[in-house]
């Protein structure tokens, strides 16, 4: 029985991976850019929307079904707008402390001066 759960498991997981919302956030994780941010968080605003107009059509009468992909919109919307203000923060502080650490930094010698070439004093 328990190797009947891990291997529905590790299934899943196989499948889940293949999403493109998960493919989304591991792209975002991978390397945190400001235009995979944006795309991320207008990509989860587009799921709320589609959650909305769910939740309308089931009002109107639609068919119950639509109530799990209701809740899949928002899970997804919910996922990406959050991950995006994460990485959002991620990105600023990772630039603010690369601002830091080259202000602490002495400036470069350029190369030409002969004043401090090693072998020209």
């Amino acid at each position: 029985m328990f190797r009947l759960i891990v291997q529905l498991a590790s299934s899943i997981r196989a499948v889940l991976q293949h999403a493109p919302t998960n493919r989304l956030l591991r792209r975002l994780h991978a390397r945190p850019r400001s235009v995979a941010i944006v795309a991320a968080m207008l990509a989860g605003v587009a799921y709320l929307f589609a959650a909305a107009v769910c939740t309308v059509l089931l009002d109107g009468g639609a068919p119950g079904w639509l109530n799990i992909v209701a809740v899949l919109f928002v899970w997804n919307g919910a996922k990406l707008a959050l991950h995006g203000l994460i990485m959002a923060t991620v990105l600023v502080r990772n630039v603010r402390r690369s601002a830091r650490s080259r202000r602490a930094r002495p400036p470069r010698a350029v190369a030409g001066r002969a004043s401090e070439h090693p072998y020209l004093h």
